[in-house]
């Protein structure tokens, strides 16, 4: 099996093993071919992308629980629109080493609200060639109960390098 993996600069052919997980095997060969085929010195490939849930060392309510990893979930661009709620990507970086030590931009855009639109919520985080990346946003607070699309980008200095879209619903998917 195969798909394609599509960021904002390129359009790789990307195979899956017979479990739908993206085959290790030729990744890196897919990847450089990819790194080659244009001429900037950063992208990312969106590797899985929709629901996620967090992996803890303890229970809950446990006092030291802490994240230990993040769970693939479905690839729906639906989500509920719940407290706990994790939705986004996953993306690899490909980039020549001297990016290394700069940063990315997480840029979620939220529905507009009744007064016009709403800022957007910021955070930055190293580049790390190579590494599977989370661009993930967790609805922890009542105040991001915000029905409608919204759209989350990975950007370098102003140029998206990857974004996807979300409808935040309050239906349950079947």
């Amino acid at each position: 099996m195969s798909a394609n993996a599509v960021c904002a600069q390129t359009d790789c052919l990307l195979q899956f093993d017979a479990n739908d997980q993206v085959d290790l095997a030729t990744l890196a060969e897919t990847l450089n071919t990819c790194a080659n085929s244009g001429d900037d010195a950063l992208w990312y490939e969106i590797m899985d992308r929709g629901s996620y849930r967090f992996i803890y060392t303890a229970p809950e309510g446990a006092q030291d629980r802490q994240i230990t990893g993040i769970s693939h979930v479905d690839w729906a661009s639906t989500v509920p629109m719940a407290l706990g709620t994790v939705f986004g990507f996953r993306a690899i970086g490909v980039t020549d080493d001297d990016m290394v030590g700069q940063t990315v931009e997480i840029i979620t855009h939220l529905p507009d609200g009744p007064d016009g639109p709403r800022p957007p919520q910021v955070t930055t985080k190293p580049i790390i060639p190579g590494a599977l990346e989370a661009v993930l946003f967790l609805i922890g607070s009542e105040q991001f109960l915000i029905p409608g699309e919204w759209r989350i980008e990975l950007r370098h200095r102003g140029r998206i390098l990857a974004a996807q879209r979300f409808l935040l619903s309050d239906v349950a998917r079947p």
